[in-house]
């Protein structure tokens, strides 16, 4: 494999402390964490937090890293959080008010 051949992993006690919170904390943790709340919402809301990962992730470079706002990253994460509630909108109840249903007349 020629991605790892010339890799080093250092061992100081400061970075195995590092190593550790991030595979415990970061990784493990998280994923446990994410299945057992996720047994207790709707898969609308499990969706829309999905959807607004890549937007966090954008919010997060630009606080933590100094990445800059783009005008392709407002359009590309519009694109994704309001496809995505496009998808989900009958979850949401609004089509009723889009939709008016008319009664249906009783014949004798």
């Amino acid at each position: 494999m020629p991605y790892f051949r010339n890799t080093t992993i250092a061992t100081n006690d400061e970075l195995l402390g590092s190593y550790l919170g991030l595979g415990l904390i970061c990784s493990a943790f998280c994923f446990i964490a994410q299945a057992v709340v996720q047994q207790h919402t709707s898969p609308t809301h499990t969706g829309l937090i999905f959807s607004a990962e890549p937007l966090f992730a954008a919010l997060f470079a630009m606080l933590f890293l100094g990445e800059g706002l783009t005008t392709q990253l407002l359009i590309g994460g519009s694109f994704i959080l309001f496809g995505n509630l496009i998808a989900q909108m009958e979850q949401f109840h609004v089509l009723r008010y889009f939709t008016k249903k008319t009664p249906t007349k009783l014949s004798h």
